[in-house]
């Protein structure tokens, strides 16, 4: 008798991920320098990028955005990817690949990001089976 067997990926332990991603944004909460901190979870799908579902943070004034400070926790690998606004024109970054492994990486802006009134954040998993992105804005009030 000849028997088969799969490896499939270990199920995430979201409710340990979230713990995780909200001991990383509340590390800032009392930051001068953090706009805006927030977590979301992330599955495997399709849709591109923009199309997923992520956090919305709305300025009442305008902002210089300095970096975007990512975490992702649960295994795996995901990719993340901001879109900004500046009066009513949107802006993207570069989707980019982390590992959810817990480490903290810097989304690549390029330059600051000006008179921001806006900033939408998203992701989606490559591989396994979940997570939670968690992420730090970081600037200034203009």
């Amino acid at each position: 008798m000849l028997a088969l067997s799969a490896c499939v990926p270990a199920e995430p332990d979201l409710q340990a991920a979230q713990e995780e991603a909200n001991a990383f944004t509340s590390a800032f909460e009392t930051d001068q320098d953090a706009l805006a901190t927030g977590s979301f979870s992330a599955g495997p799908s399709v849709p591109p990028l923009e199309d997923q579902p992520g956090l919305l943070f709305e300025f009442a004034e305008t902002v210089r955005i300095d970096e975007i400070r990512v975490a992702c926790f649960g295994g795996g690998t995901a990719v993340f990817g901001a879109v900004s606004r500046s009066s009513l024109t949107w802006v993207g970054t570069e989707g980019v690949t982390v590992t959810c492994d817990g480490e903290v990486r810097l989304v690549p802006l390029g330059a600051p990001l000006e008179d921001v009134n806006a900033i939408e954040l998203n992701g989606r998993i490559e591989s396994g089976g979940g997570a939670v992105i968690a992420s730090v804005i970081m600037g200034a009030v203009e």
